[in-house]
């Protein structure tokens, strides 16, 4: 985007937040409402991680949790349609819903929509004004992307055939009239409903009950006038958030960034991650799956290149701690099969490939070719994965390393989310094959005290 765009986009911020002012017939003055915006601001965030760790962690929704007559907080389909979505969603309009159609529901994939039965409403955190409506919502029925969905409510009405009915539309009012115009409808422990055991799932999902637990607990929570002190605060919030964000856009840091971006780009262009016309391809896409390891190129490439399909589970999730743990290197007697040794070495030819393309495009700030190799990949547990994965018990590999029992357990539990990664990446690619190993290698690996919910056993 261009510096002219930008500067248009902060002229028109600024001026959108000029434009606010608060109204309100409260004669108390509320310290806490610079606290109780931000701490909106980070229920904002907080929600909108976990809907994208969902979308990132599992590969279909059950009926029961998003199936017909699901309540849900959405954006309107219009947000998909500028390109400055994201920054514009103070402005855009936001809605409460009940899903009617499920038929491309389950899958969780952004570019999938959802038939939903959607009425205008005033959340305020979310663009409007707070206040419940005296007379009946009008009622539209409209395709959401996926991506668009911002919460999942816990409540679930009965949707008929026929939509759009007076039984609905009281329905609706009935729902309307219960729910807090501020915050909105009390939100579904998706982690625990889903039975998702994932870390940072359930530590969103508790940062969300507890960020609300605080808000109702404060004195302006209790205001009769909080739609009206709050809903302008939080508008001007995110705006000085955007305009930021655009600051730094302009600034002279930013700029010098400018020269690594496209130098990195060029590289993912050779590896064929983007097009000559910088649109994602299929690497891009797998890549993308990959959250959990340090170096999503190489672990990309060892996917395409087929290094990991002919290996047994065992040997894969062993040379994928190489990309999770980032401690020493490995120990020189570790005794390993000789196909996870040749595996290792044509991971190595990848990274050392991967370090002399970033200097042949000159990318600034890039290491040496040794020790991007180096730093990229560390084999110190290896050999402590290769046989806890054949189930050797945990007190016997510790005595194989002298690295820490903490940091043994941290890689295993974080391999395990790896190879939920990898295995979406091979469903992307169509190889079932490794889809398959890479369940087999989660079930190997996730066992015993390691995944044990508490140390204190008996």
């Amino acid at each position: 985007r261009s510096a002219t765009d930008l500067m248009e986009r902060a002229e028109m911020l600024e001026s959108a937040l000029k434009s606010i002012s608060p109204v309100s017939s409260c004669n108390h003055t509320h310290s806490d409402l610079s606290e109780y915006v931000d701490l909106l601001m980070f229920l904002d965030q907080e929600e909108s991680r976990l809907m994208q760790l969902l979308h990132s962690r599992l590969r279909m929704m059950p009926s029961s949790v998003f199936g017909p007559g699901r309540v849900i907080i959405y954006r309107t389909p219009a947000s998909t349609e500028s390109v400055f979505d994201k920054e514009s969603e103070w402005q855009l309009p936001a809605r409460i819903g009940i899903i009617v159609d499920i038929s491309s529901a389950l899958t969780m994939s952004s570019g999938k929509v959802i038939g939903v039965l959607g009425v205008e409403h005033s959340l305020g955190w979310l663009g409007g004004n707070g206040r419940v409506p005296a007379s009946p919502p009008s009622i539209v029925v409209e395709q959401v992307p996926l991506n668009n969905v911002l919460a999942i409510c816990s409540e679930r009405l009965k949707v008929g055939r026929d939509i759009d009915t007076p039984e609905t539309r009281a329905s609706l009012l009935e729902l309307w009239g219960t729910f807090d115009g501020v915050l909105g409808p009390p939100r579904l422990d998706l982690p625990k409903t889903l039975h998702v055991s994932d870390l940072d799932c359930v530590e969103c999902s508790i940062a969300i009950k507890s960020t609300l637990k605080q808000l109702e607990g404060m004195d302006l929570h209790a205001c009769d006038a909080r739609p009206e002190l709050v809903v302008p605060a939080f508008r001007k919030e995110r705006i000085r958030s955007q305009m930021q964000l655009l600051q730094f856009q302009l600034s002279d840091q930013a700029l010098r960034l400018i020269p690594e971006f496209h130098q990195r780009l060029e590289v993912m262009q050779h590896l064929e991650f983007v097009s000559s016309e910088r649109t994602v391809q299929l690497k891009g896409r797998v890549s993308r799956e990959l959250n959990t390891v340090h170096q999503e190129l190489i672990v990309t490439q060892m996917i395409f290149e087929n290094v990991l399909t002919p290996l047994p589970p065992e040997e894969i999730v062993a040379l994928l701690s190489a990309f999770v743990y980032d401690g020493k290197e490995s120990e020189p007697d570790a005794i390993l099969p000789h196909s996870l040794v040749e595996a290792k070495q044509q991971t190595a030819r990848i990274a050392r490939r991967i370090g002399q393309l970033q200097e042949e495009v000159n990318l600034e700030g890039r290491l040496p070719i040794d020790e991007f190799m180096r730093k990229s990949m560390h084999f110190g547990l290896i050999e402590v994965v290769y046989h806890w994965a054949q189930g050797m018990p945990f007190g016997e590999i510790c005595q194989l390393t002298e690295i820490l029992e903490g940091s043994i357990v941290r890689c295993i539990v974080r391999l395990d989310e790896a190879c939920r990664e990898v295995r979406n990446a091979a469903r992307i690619t169509g190889d079932s094959v490794l889809f398959q190993k890479m369940e087999q290698a989660s079930a190997l690996i996730k066992r015993d005290i390691v995944f044990a919910s508490s140390l204190y056993v008996s």
